[in-house]
């Protein structure tokens, strides 16, 4: 131990013992690092409220005092222990990621968010798009169902022709932008309609609903 100007200097390793056996805290000269042992901790705040400590088995941060719990940081990026993946990246002023196994899944954006792959939901769990939620999107366990159980019309709208068709590909009904509605069987063409009125395919049969 040696003193300059009123300072006293430790020249080797010094260990604050713990009145807790096993709680002490050491400075390891050689490793250059102050090491707490399980369970002591690093204490914030007049009233213990914010304490860092490991417990043996998991690491922790521990605001329990008074407001909020703020990290401060230009870009915050959050990691494996290797520094090898990236869990999530919060930039200052930009978007906020989040990723699976190092890829990213979800971001925000100035206009909303970008999911990067399948948005899955169990089911009778909504998808709810309008102010009152007037569309829900979802299955119900036997059926997949469009509800649009609010304020105004059920609309189906694209750019070009729309495509109603079962899961084996083959077409129901196909829309044409500016053009006919043709209804198929089979994927075949049965009934269409033209500008100079409708044209049906094969056998026209009238059957008596009575």
């Amino acid at each position: 131990i040696t003193t300059f100007n009123g300072a006293t200097i430790f020249n080797d390793d010094v260990t604050f013992d713990g009145a807790t056996a096993g709680y002490d805290v050491v400075w390891d000269r050689s490793d250059n690092q102050l090491e707490f042992a399980d369970h002591a901790k690093i204490s914030m705040g007049s009233g213990g409220d914010l304490q860092l400590y490991h417990d043996g088995n998991h690491s922790y941060i521990d605001d329990a005092g008074q407001g909020n719990l703020r990290l401060r940081s230009g870009t915050l990026e959050i990691t494996n222990a290797a520094g090898s993946k990236t869990s999530a990246v919060f930039n200052s002023g930009s978007s906020q990621d989040l990723y699976f196994n190092n890829t990213k899944r979800f971001e925000t954006l100035n206009d909303g968010i970008r999911v990067s792959g399948h948005i899955y939901a169990n089911d009778n769990q909504y998808l709810k798009l309008g102010t009152s939620q007037d569309l829900k999107i979802y299955h119900d366990g036997s059926n997949s169902l469009v509800n649009a159980d609010g304020t105004g019309n059920l609309i189906i709208q694209g750019a070009n022709d729309i495509i109603l068709r079962p899961a084996d590909g083959e077409v129901g009904i196909d829309i044409n932008a500016n053009g006919g509605v043709n209804l198929y069987y089979d994927n075949s063409i049965k009934l269409g309609t033209a500008g100079w009125g409708i044209q049906a395919t094969g056998i026209l049969k009238i059957v008596d609903a009575t």
